[in-house]
């Protein structure tokens, strides 16, 4: 039988994460994008990064549909910056 709990501790990290750097960070530059500024390299990388991230825990999330609503959101806002953001790369 398989644990119910097994995974939550990685998401409870993963969750501290992106409250403290990553969703924050990320709705910066969706910001910075949605004025026009361009994306630095820096920027760039954290972005590639976020988009494995999500890649990465989407099994993990498939044992917790409660947190789906949360990672659709998070992926739709990669998206949206990663589309916004390529005639802005510096």
């Amino acid at each position: 039988m398989k644990d119910p709990t097994r995974g939550l501790g990685t998401i409870m990290v993963l969750l501290e994460r992106l409250n403290k750097d990553r969703l924050p960070r990320a709705l910066a530059l969706k910001e910075r994008v949605d004025r026009g500024e361009k994306l630095t390299d820096r920027d760039r990388k954290f972005l590639k990064e976020a988009s494995e991230n999500i890649r990465r825990v989407t099994p993990l999330v498939a044992n917790y549909p409660d947190y789906q609503p949360l990672l659709d959101k998070l992926t739709n806002l990669t998206t949206h910056i990663a589309r916004k953001a390529p005639e802005r790369l510096r």
